[in-house]
């Protein structure tokens, strides 16, 4: 869901597949996606025996979307294949599961260095309850400026999270949400939108949010053993 929408460059309109990722580590397979408004980036356990060669694809989404439907239509099969096996030749990616295979062209160019922009400190951390956030979004947006889905989380000890939104024609919303807050108050508007795409890629109860400022994306991670498998960046609009 975090690909660009057209194709102006290319590469963002489709999820880089790292295998071996030197960054992460053997055994790995980095998913990654962004088209400059936010970022997602999803890190799965390769099986035992796959070659460990580090190469890097890129897959286009709409292949990706389609492998993800064939493997929900076994999901409740037990005597389903469980395992999805990735073949990569030259412009070209299979993916296998049981019997059915899906071939996809690959997309020329190289995906840009993304890692450079994901902060690994913060001023600011919230801990918070994932539909806790989610209900208080959704509940300010609703008056959001249109076009700009704007709303402003603004993170205090004490406080937790305060998501605002104002539009002169509707007025203006808050919404409150318990968190636990280390470091200094901060605030950040984000697009709700993304906001939310981000929040439900996330499958734990719990998620961490960190802030540095209103000019600087904001990074939600799960709180928990799967912690380092999944994360998701949001580039503030800045005011």
């Amino acid at each position: 869901f975090s690909v660009a929408s057209n194709e102006s460059r290319a590469e963002l309109s489709g999820v880089s597949l790292s295998f071996h990722d030197e960054t992460v580590g053997k055994n790995t397979l980095v998913l990654a996606a962004t088209d400059s408004y936010r970022l997602a980036e999803r890190v799965v356990s390769l099986d035992d025996g796959t070659t460990n060669e580090s190469v890097e694809v890129i897959v286009p989404a709409r292949a990706l979307s389609e492998v993800s439907r064939i493997l929900g239509l076994f999901r409740d099969d037990v005597d389903a294949e469980k395992r999805l096996e990735i073949r990569l030749s030259e412009a070209q990616v299979v993916f296998k599961n049981g019997p059915v295979e899906l071939t996809s062209r690959t997309i020329e160019g190289n995906y840009p260095d993304y890692r450079q922009i994901i902060p690994t400190t913060f001023n600011t951390e919230a801990t918070v309850r994932r539909d806790d956030l989610i209900k208080a979004v959704k509940t300010a947006s609703l008056f959001s400026r249109t076009g700009l889905f704007d709303v402003t989380l603004t993170i205090e000890s004490g406080l937790g999270i305060t998501v605002t939104a104002n539009d002169t024609s509707r007025g203006e919303n808050t919404a409150h949400c318990a968190a636990v807050v280390s470091g200094t108050k901060n605030d950040i508007t984000v697009n709700f939108r993304y906001l939310l795409e981000g929040l439900n890629a996330v499958d734990t109860e719990e998620i961490v949010l960190g802030v540095n400022d209103g000019a600087n994306p904001c990074l939600i991670r799960p709180k928990g053993e799967g912690e380092k498998s999944y994360l998701y960046l949001v580039m503030p609009i800045k005011q």
